[in-house]
């Protein structure tokens, strides 16, 4: 009997809402960081406008600082920064442990921001434009390409080099524009929220135990351990 009130009162110090992933495909093309509060816009969105537009033509949407994509590269590619300095990392160079399976979850999440894949040749990329630390444009995520002999896959990092100012007005081209927004506050999930009603039942139904013990029992002595 004890142990089954212990379980229901437990249910009152369940977290509602709590995800243990850090990145939620969301399934309208956003996906939610729930570790900084964001929400990002997926690159498939943003695909082929004007990174100088692109805050324009997507309303409630503003460009994610250099800190932001930095935090958001280094937690989806978590093992990149140990080998990679260059600036990317290559499957035909030596790629670090779980390169393809970050691989797979960034493109799973952002999605495409181009596909020139022709009948003999994939060709897939998930470019991301933003500024850097000196506001200069530069653009970080996947490359892959699949030949019936051949498959490549290429992590480009934040600390790419080069000069990519020209791309700011480019209206067509195959990147995407990283965007976020402040992420709407989390909403109890249903099994949370009876698991906190089962919690309540269970605290007063200890509480409720108490008083009709008293009342039955004035005289008695009391039980020396908890129901």
């Amino acid at each position: 009997m004890r142990l089954i009130k212990l379980c229901l009162c437990a249910g009152l110090f369940i977290l509602p809402g709590q995800v243990n992933a850090a990145f939620i495909k969301n399934g309208d093309n956003t996906i939610t960081d729930d570790t900084h509060g964001l929400d990002w816009l997926a690159l498939s969105v943003t695909a082929g406008q004007a990174y100088s537009q692109v805050e324009t033509l997507n309303t409630g949407w503003r460009y994610a600082t250099n800190s932001e994509v930095e935090n958001m590269f280094s937690m989806v590619f978590d093992g990149y920064y140990d080998t990679n300095p260059q600036g990317y990392s290559s499957s035909r160079e030596n790629p670090y442990a779980d390169q393809s399976i970050d691989f797979a979850n960034f493109t799973s999440l952002f999605g495409l921001s181009n596909d020139s894949s022709t009948a003999d040749l994939t060709v897939q990329r998930s470019f991301g434009l933003y500024e850097n630390e000196l506001n200069q444009l530069t653009y970080l995520g996947t490359f892959f390409q699949q030949s019936t002999t051949d498959t490549w896959e290429v992590v480009l990092g934040p600390n790419l080099l080069g000069n990519f100012e020209a791309m700011r007005d480019t209206i067509g081209g195959q990147t995407g524009t990283f965007m976020v927004r402040q992420a709407a506050a989390s909403v109890p999930e249903s099994p949370s929220l009876f698991m906190m009603l089962v919690g309540v039942v269970g605290l007063f139904g200890s509480v409720g135990s108490s008083i009709l013990w008293s009342k039955s029992y004035p005289n008695s002595a009391r039980v020396n351990h908890t129901l």
